[in-house]
C-alpha cells in the first residue's frame, strides 16, 4: 500500500477527473475528487477536521486553470495556512511563469496535459520516496 494512501484530485474536467481517479484508485489510493478550487479548499478543510487523518499521509493533485480558485491559489492558501501537503500541479498551458510561480510555492512538480497516468503515478511514488 502506498505512504500516500489519500489524494485530493480537483479536475475541473469530468471526464479527465474520472478517468485519473479510476487509475488511482486501482491503483491502492484512496481518492477523493473536488471540481473546482473552491471543492479541493472544502475537501482539505473536511480532512483536517477528520479524526485520525489531518494532514498525514495526504497529497493533492490539481488542475492550474479551474473555476473559483485556480490551482496556483489554493497551492498558495495552503502555504499561507503551513500545510506542507505535497502538491502536484497540472497544466494544459505550461509556460516559464506558471513553473516559476508553482516552484516559489513549493509544489512538488508540474505536470504537462495530456497527463499520462503513469507519470502522474511516478510523481507520486516519488512524493512517498522523499
Amino acid at each position: 500500500m502506498p505512504a500516500l494512501r489519500r489524494l485530493i484530485l480537483a479536475e475541473d474536467d469530468p471526464t479527465l477527473r474520472h478517468l485519473l481517479a479510476t487509475e488511482l484508485a486501482a491503483a491502492g489510493y484512496q481518492v477523493t475528487e473536488a471540481r473546482d478550487g473552491p471543492e479541493l479548499l472544502a475537501c482539505l478543510e473536511a480532512a483536517a477536521r477528520t479524526p485520525g487523518q489531518g494532514r498525514d499521509a495526504l497529497a493533492v493533485i490539481s488542475d492550474v486553470r479551474m473555476p473559483g480558485l485556480d490551482g496556483l491559489d489554493v497551492l498558495a492558501a495552503l502555504r499561507c495556512a503551513s500545510w506542507s501537503t505535497p502538491v502536484i500541479l497540472m497544466t494544459a498551458f505550461p509556460d516559464a511563469a506558471t513553473g516559476a510561480d508553482a516552484r516559489a510555492l513549493g509544489a512538488a512538480c508540474v505536470l504537462e496535459k495530456p497527463v499520462d497516468v503513469a507519470r502522474l503515478r511516478r510523481a507520486i511514488e516519488a512524493l512517498d520516496a522523499a
